[in-house]
């Protein structure tokens, strides 16, 4: 990263500043990258990660070119260097789990999405996606299975961890601080809430989420749009899922056996 920030850094101190002036010209790089980004995604979907490294790896030094050109702010530069990392490590992992490698891959798509698009952002698109885990969390507080809670709710987390840059990113900071402050002190301190505490945290985080989602009046964006958020095929997706949840009860059933003996 502080590799890939350095070369960043030379770039935007020795060329010029300016602004497209040309509306099609901006549209042209926009373009370019979201066609980049979305290329990177479908063909890790259909795991050619060959193929995707070569894309990602192209992608890197125009990036660091129309960023330098358009004076984007360090912040935006910094999350998409934090999100391009996390493509490359999900392309070069062999063993990580498929529903995290996509999760990854499409977080790179909506940062970059985030970043060039100044209209409706894809993440927008997820909101269900987010917000389903989450309400699943808030249901089961108090049910007799807690590992039920635990997994909905590191799923959950998992979501926002995908669409966070492009938070950092569309969202004024003080409204991304806000909302990433809640999701610290959730991590930091969840064994320590309990009970109504752990309701009233959850459904202010749920009231904040919902607040960002419905900022603008949703355009009339094409419902495809969510297919390229998360879809690795309706009834994959639901075994992966399932597979996981078995999975998690399993481990934690073992490790209860274990720390008996």
């Amino acid at each position: 990263m502080k590799r890939i920030l350095f070369i960043f850094l030379a770039i935007f101190l020795l060329q010029p500043h300016f602004v497209f002036s040309k509306e099609n010209e901006s549209r042209d790089w926009e373009a370019t990258l979201n066609q980049m980004a979305d290329q990177v995604l479908q063909l890790g979907k259909q795991q050619k990660y060959e193929e995707a490294k070569k894309v990602l790896i192209n992608f890197s030094p125009l990036f660091l070119k129309i960023s330098a050109e358009n004076g984007l702010a360090m912040k935006d530069v910094k999350m998409m260097i934090y999100s391009y990392e996390q493509a490359e490590e999900a392309l070069a992992a062999v063993q990580m789990d498929e529903v995290k490698r996509i999760e990854k891959l499409t977080q790179f798509r909506l940062a970059v999405n985030a970043v060039s698009s100044e209209h409706q952002p894809l993440w927008k698109e997820a909101e269900n996606v987010v917000m389903n885990p989450l309400n699943q969390a808030i249901q089961s507080i108090g049910a007799e299975n807690s590992n039920q809670f635990q997994f909905y709710l590191e799923n959950f987390l998992a979501k926002y961890e995908m669409i966070r840059p492009s938070l950092a990113i569309d969202l004024p900071e003080h409204d991304y601080e806000r909302l990433d402050s809640y999701i610290r002190y959730l991590k930091n301190n969840e064994g320590k809430i309990v009970g109504q505490n752990k309701k009233k945290q959850l459904l202010e985080i749920h009231k904040e989420f919902k607040a960002i989602f419905h900022e603008k009046e949703q355009s009339s964006a094409d419902p495809g749009l969510f297919n390229v958020i998360y879809t690795i095929g309706g009834i994959i997706a639901v075994t992966l899922i399932y597979v996981g949840w078995r999975k998690y009860k399993g481990d934690k059933k073992r490790k209860k056996i274990k720390d008996k003996h």
